[in-house]
C-alpha cells in the first residue's frame, strides 16, 4: 500500500495559521490546466505540511494539487480520501481532524458520501464533475471539482472560504495534519479564452481524428445523429477509429459518405486491422498488423495536398489491470517504426515521412507505456529488439494533448455514473513526429461543456459525445513541413512538359516540384480548393490546393511554383507549404478556348503527352443526353451523334438548378479525367464554368475561303484571291491573317 510520509513533529499552530493565512491565495492569474504538466502550479503557496497541497480556481472549478512519497493509481487499489468542509462549519457534514465535512471521496474506490442538508448520499465522481489527472501510476497528481455541484437540489459550496484534508485510511496519515484542516478562499480571476478552433486555422493543415466508437456505435440507428453532426462539425481529413468488430470497409465509406459527402473527383477509403481503422479521402497504400496484436498499421498516400506518404498507427491495447500486454504491444508498434525507417520491415519508409500513433491506449498503469512510444524506450529488447530515437531530427516523438472543449483539462473518456465508476480520464493520445509535423490546433471535442451559441453555430446538441460513444472524439490539426529546397534552386517549366506521361499513364514528373507560367482559364468556380486550370500556349494543368487556388483570378498571369500531382488520371500543380508560391504578374484576357470535336478529347496520348487535358475548350454541334434541370456535383453526358463526353456539373457554379437544354449547344470548359486505374486512358471530363459556358444552338466551324484566280494566273501587286479552308481549330484563323499581310 503507498502511503503519505509519517509527518512527524507538527508545526505549531502560530505558524500553521501564518502559513495557511498568509501564503495562500495570492492573486495570481496563471491558469491553471489538468494536463499533466505541473508548471502552472509555480506561482501558487503549499496550504499542506511535510507533503506538498495546493489549490487553485476559476469562475467554475476548484483544482487541487498533492504530492505524494510514492506513486500509486489514483483510481486503484488505495484508500487515499480527501475531505471537503465546503460551508466552513465545523458543526456540520462528517467530523474529521477538526472540519465539518460536507464531501468525503476515496480515489481507490471510486466513491464517496456527501453530507448536505441533513442527510448523506452515496456518490461518484460524476456527482462532483470530478476529473483527476493523471490516469497512470503517479506520485504527483491535479484533479478539479466543479464549483457549481449539485447533489439532490442541494449546493455543495456554500461558502467562499473552504478547508482541504487529505486522509490515508489506512495508515492514519493526514495533510495538514493539524486540526481545522488547510483553508481555502475563492478568489476571482480572469482568464484569456482557451486556445483551440473547432475550425482549422488554415486550408492546408491536415486534420487527424481519433475516436474508440464504443462497440460499432458509429453504426448503430440511435447513436448516428449524434456521430454525423460530431463529424459534420469536425470536418476530418483522417479519421483513426477504434472498436469496429462487426462491419466492413464498404459499410464504413458508405457511412462515411452519408455524413460527410465527398466533393468532386473524391471519395472516402477504409481499411482495418482487427478492430483498428483507417478512413480517409487519401489513398491508402498498404495495411499492416502490429506485431500481431489488434492494432494497424496504415500507410497512405497524402498526394496531392501534400508530397509526401504518411504512416499512421491505429491502437488499442487492452485496458485495466493488463501492464504486461498493454507494454507488449507498444514494444511492438516501437519495433514497427524503428523497423520501416530502417528498411528492415514490412514497409520501407521514405526519409521525412510523417509518423502518427493515435488511439485508444488505455494507459492507466505503468508510465513506462507512453515513454515507449514518445521516446523509442523498449522494455522487452530481446523479443523486439534495441531502443531507438523514434524522430527524424534524433528526438522524441511529440504528444499532442489535446484539451477538452472550452474546459481546461485534457479527459477523452468517461460518460459513466454513480458510485465505483471511473471519473473522467485521458485515454485517447495522438502522438506524431514533431520535425516534419507542425502542431497548430488541437482539442477533445466535448458538446456538454460548448455554450449554446456554439452548439447553434456548429448544428450540435449538448448531448452528442457521451450519447454517440464513451470516448470523445480527440482532433489535431498539423502543418505538414517537409523541408523542401528554396524556390530559387527550382528550374522554370513550360507546362507541355508536365503533360508528358509514361508507359502506365502517370507523369513522368510526379512529385517533382515545378515553376510554370501561364494565364488562369479557371480560378475557384469549381469551390475554395479548386481544381483551378492555367494554361499557356501549348497547353494547360489543373492547380489544386486552396492556398492555391485562393490567390488566383480569372485573367491573371502568373508564376506558380508547385508540386506535380496526379489524382485518377488527373495531372495536377499541388500546393506544398514549404515552398510553394504564387506571383501575379497582371490580369489579362482569358485565352479564347480552342475547338475540337469530343473524338479530340476522348483519343488524346496518354502514352505520351495528353495535350488537351487541362486546356480551355469549346465542343461545338453536341446534345445532352438528359432533360430536367441540372443537380449540382453531378454527371451529364454529351453526344455528337457518335461520340460522348462526360460534362461535370459542379456545385459551386451557377448552372446548379437549371433547365437542361433540350437542343443543339456549344459548351466551353477546362478539360479533366476521373479514371481510377492505369493506364488513365478514359473518364475525360468537361468542366463549364458557369452558366454562360453553355450555348445554345448549333454552331458554325470557323471557315475561311480563298478564291483563287484561273490555274496558271501569275499574281502581281495588290492581286486578290481567296482560300477555301475549314478548321475545327479557332486558332488558325491567325494563319489567315498572316496570309492578308503578305
Amino acid at each position: 500500500m503507498k502511503r503519505f510520509l509519517t509527518f512527524g513533529v507538527l508545526i505549531s499552530i502560530l505558524l500553521f495559521n501564518q502559513l495557511v493565512h498568509s501564503q495562500i491565495n495570492s492573486k495570481t492569474t496563471t491558469r491553471i490546466i489538468l494536463d499533466e504538466e505541473y508548471s502552472d502550479w509555480d506561482t501558487y503557496s503549499n496550504i499542506g505540511e511535510s507533503n506538498i497541497l495546493k489549490a487553485a480556481n476559476d469562475n467554475d472549478f476548484l483544482f487541487i494539487y498533492f504530492e505524494l512519497d510514492n506513486p500509486i493509481s489514483i483510481q486503484n487499489s488505495n484508500s487515499l480520501t480527501l475531505y471537503i468542509d465546503a460551508d466552513n462549519n465545523p458543526a456540520t457534514g462528517i467530523s474529521v481532524n477538526g472540519i465539518g465535512a460536507e464531501i468525503e471521496f476515496t480515489f481507490g474506490t471510486r466513491s464517496g458520501t456527501a453530507y448536505l442538508g441533513g442527510s448523506s448520499y452515496s456518490i461518484g465522481a460524476s456527482d462532483l464533475f470530478l476529473v483527476t489527472s493523471p490516469t497512470v501510476w503517479s506520485d504527483i497528481f491535479e484533479l478539479s471539482i466543479d464549483r457549481n455541484a449539485i447533489i439532490n437540489s442541494n449546493p455543495v459550496f456554500t461558502s467562499n472560504t473552504i478547508k482541504i484534508l487529505l486522509k490515508d485510511l489506512d495508515s492514519g496519515d493526514l495533510n495538514p495534519a493539524t486540526s481545522g484542516g488547510a483553508e481555502y478562499i475563492f478568489v476571482s480571476n480572469t482568464f484569456d479564452p482557451l486556445q483551440y478552433s473547432l475550425n482549422k486555422k488554415s486550408g492546408d493543415h491536415l486534420r487527424i481524428v481519433s475516436h474508440n466508437v464504443e462497440f460499432d456505435g458509429f453504426f448503430e440507428d440511435p447513436q448516428k445523429p449524434s456521430f454525423q453532426r460530431m463529424y459534420q462539425a469536425i470536418v476530418p481529413d483522417i479519421i483513426g477509429f477504434q472498436e469496429i468488430y462487426n462491419h466492413n470497409a464498404t459499410d464504413m465509406t458508405t457511412r462515411l459518405e452519408e455524413i460527410l459527402p465527398s466533393p468532386d473527383g473524391k471519395e472516402w477509403k477504409a481499411s482495418n486491422y482487427a478492430d483498428t481503422w483507417v478512413a480517409s479521402r487519401y489513398d491508402i497504400l498498404s495495411t499492416h498488423s502490429v506485431g500481431g496484436f489488434g492494432n494497424g498499421a496504415f500507410l497512405l498516400d497524402l498526394r496531392p495536398d501534400y508530397n509526401t506518404n504518411l504512416l499512421l498507427i491505429s491502437a488499442h491495447p487492452p485496458c485495466c489491470d493488463n501492464d504486461a500486454s498493454r507494454q507488449n504491444e507498444v514494444d511492438a508498434i516501437a519495433k514497427f517504426i524503428r523497423d520501416a525507417k530502417a528498411g528492415t520491415g514490412s514497409i520501407t519508409l521514405a526519409d521525412s515521412t510523417p509518423i502518427v500513433v493515435l488511439g485508444d491506449m488505455n494507459f492507466v498503469g505503468d508510465t513506462l507505456q507512453l515513454i515507449t512510444l514518445l521516446d523509442g524506450d523498449i522494455n522487452d529488447e530481446s523479443t523486439y529488439g534495441e531502443d531507438y530515437i523514434p524522430d527524424w531530427d534524433t528526438t522524441s516523438f511529440e504528444d499532442s494533448k489535446p484539451q477538452v472543449t472550452n474546459l481546461p483539462m485534457t479527459f477523452t473518456q468517461g460518460n459513466s455514473t454513480g458510485a465505483g465508476s471511473y471519473a473522467k480520464g485521458r485515454l485517447d493520445y495522438i502522438i506524431y513526429s514533431g520535425s516534419v509535423m507542425d502542431l497548430q490546433n488541437s482539442f477533445v471535442l466535448y458538446t456538454h461543456s460548448l455554450p449554446s451559441d456554439t452548439l447553434t453555430k456548429y448544428s450540435l446538441q449538448e448531448n452528442d459525445t457521451e450519447s454517440a460513444s464513451d470516448h470523445f472524439p480527440v482532433v489535431a490539426d498539423f502543418y505538414i513541413n517537409l523541408n523542401i529546397p528554396n524556390n530559387d534552386t527550382i528550374e522554370e517549366y513550360g507546362i507541355l512538359p508536365l503533360r508528358e506521361n509514361d508507359i502506365n499513364g502517370n507523369p513522368i514528373h510526379l512529385n517533382q516540384t515545378k515553376t510554370i507560367s501561364g494565364i488562369v482559364t479557371m480560378s475557384n468556380e469549381l469551390g475554395t480548393t479548386g481544381p483551378a486550370y492555367i494554361q499557356d500556349n501549348e497547353a494547360g494543368i489543373a492547380v489544386y490546393g486552396s492556398d492555391f487556388v485562393s490567390l488566383l483570378s480569372s485573367g491573371d498571369s502568373i508564376t506558380l511554383t508547385g508540386d506535380v500531382g496526379f489524382y485518377n488520371g488527373l495531372t495536377e500543380m499541388v500546393y506544398n507549404a514549404a515552398s510553394s508560391s504564387v506571383t501575379v504578374h497582371k490580369n489579362m484576357n482569358i485565352p479564347n478556348p480552342e475547338i475540337v470535336p469530343i473524338d479530340s478529347v476522348l483519343n488524346q496520348e496518354w502514352n505520351g503527352t495528353e495535350l488537351l487535358e487541362g486546356k480551355l475548350l469549346r465542343i461545338n454541334n453536341v446534345k445532352f443526353s438528359e432533360t430536367g434541370t441540372f443537380t449540382g456535383n453531378a454527371n451529364y453526358t454529351l453526344t455528337d451523334g457518335t461520340n460522348t463526353l462526360t460534362v461535370r456539373i459542379d456545385g459551386d457554379t451557377d448552372i446548379d438548378g437549371t433547365e437542361i437544354p433540350s437542343d443543339t449547344i456549344s459548351i466551353i470548359g477546362c478539360i479533366s479525367q476521373y479514371d481510377s486505374s492505369s493506364p488513365y486512358s478514359e473518364g475525360y471530363q468537361i468542366f463549364p464554368r458557369s452558366l454562360s459556358d453553355i450555348i445554345e444552338g448549333s454552331t458554325p466551324n470557323p471557315a475561311i475561303t480563298l478564291i483563287q484566280p484561273a490555274e496558271g494566273t501569275i499574281l502581281t501587286g495588290n492581286t486578290n484571291f481567296n482560300i477555301e479552308w475549314t478548321s475545327t481549330n479557332v486558332n488558325n484563323i491567325d494563319l489567315y491573317y498572316k496570309l492578308c499581310d503578305e
